[in-house]
């Protein structure tokens, strides 16, 4: 499939970027090429543009597993590694979310890191400085702010 989507000139390219750890089932390899192909990528371009014309940028990881995420329920691309899948922040940034997340239950530290998600959503929203804890992104830097449990600051937004 990658061969298809990318061809000759980035397949073996996107092969040592992105080895297949299981020869029967790269559904995980194809998950993060997908998701740095439509989400990464296209973030640090528009991130880098912002920049370029003046703008503070602000850019975030969701590294946190959550216990408990309805959106992906025992799928074994989201249990199979240590990184979160995509979406799985949802539950965290607006707590409840209709229907799918009517049942969700954050664990131990989850609640903590939740409002304090929610907090620096609030406080972009009303035009307040985050910067005092939050890097703003640069190009050369490309610091961002991972939220796990305990937050923390994160050098270089996901690999090249």
């Amino acid at each position: 499939l990658l061969y298809t989507w990318f061809g000759d000139l980035y397949y073996s390219k996107l092969l040592a970027l992105y080895p297949v750890l299981n020869s029967s089932d790269s559904r995980y390899q194809l998950s993060e090429v997908a998701g740095d192909f439509f989400f990464v990528c296209p973030s640090r371009k528009f991130a880098s543009k912002m920049h370029g014309i003046g703008k503070d940028v602000f850019l975030y990881q969701f590294l946190h597993r959550p216990m408990d995420d309805p959106m992906n329920p025992r799928d074994p691309i989201c249990t199979n590694h240590s990184s979160a899948c995509h979406g799985s922040d949802l539950a965290f940034v607006f707590r409840s979310m209709g229907r799918s997340y009517k049942d969700f239950k954050f664990y131990g530290e989850e609640g903590k890191l939740s409002w304090e998600m929610l907090s620096y959503w609030k406080r972009f929203g009303s035009g307040e400085n985050v910067k005092w804890d939050w890097p703003v992104w640069e190009p050369k830097m490309k610091k961002s702010m991972g939220f796990e449990i305990p937050k923390r600051v994160v050098d270089g937004y996901i690999q090249e």
